[in-house]
């Protein structure tokens, strides 16, 4: 059996389905049968879809270097600090960057953990109050 070789748990419901399936010498009950199971199969497979999405986090490519944006945003809010001014083409940089952060992040995962996101936006925050 299939579920076997997948190290799935056994599901009564499938079983029945096939055996009837596999049971009959009419046609158009065995046919109605498959169209069943594959109902059921489908159902499932949606139901595991949704658990898979719901648990996995997809990181954003934009976020890769979110560390590098990190470390880059406190150099420049030190820097700020000692002179009183950010350059605008270093605040454009840091924005464009963690919006395209906060952007794709919430995008590829809107039904799950937004780690990446948050911490983009908390970054994004921190260089909004810095500048003004």
């Amino acid at each position: 059996m299939i579920g076997a070789v997948l190290d799935e748990p056994p599901d009564s419901i499938w079983d029945e389905l096939i055996s009837c399936a596999d049971g009959t010498q009419s046609a158009s009950v065995r046919a109605e049968a498959l169209r069943i199971a594959a109902m059921w199969e489908n159902l499932r497979a949606s139901g595991f879809r949704r658990q898979v999405i719901a648990e996995k986090y997809v990181p954003a490519t934009a976020c890769s270097d979110l560390r590098k944006i990190e470390t880059q945003l406190k150099t420049a809010r030190d820097a700020m600090l000692e002179t009183h001014t950010m350059p605008s083409e270093v605040d454009q940089e840091l924005s464009n960057a963690l919006n395209r952060c906060t952007g794709e992040s919430r995008r590829m995962n809107i039904s799950r953990p937004r780690s990446e996101e948050a911490e983009a936006w908390f970054l994004l925050l921190t260089l909004d109050s810095t500048v003004k």
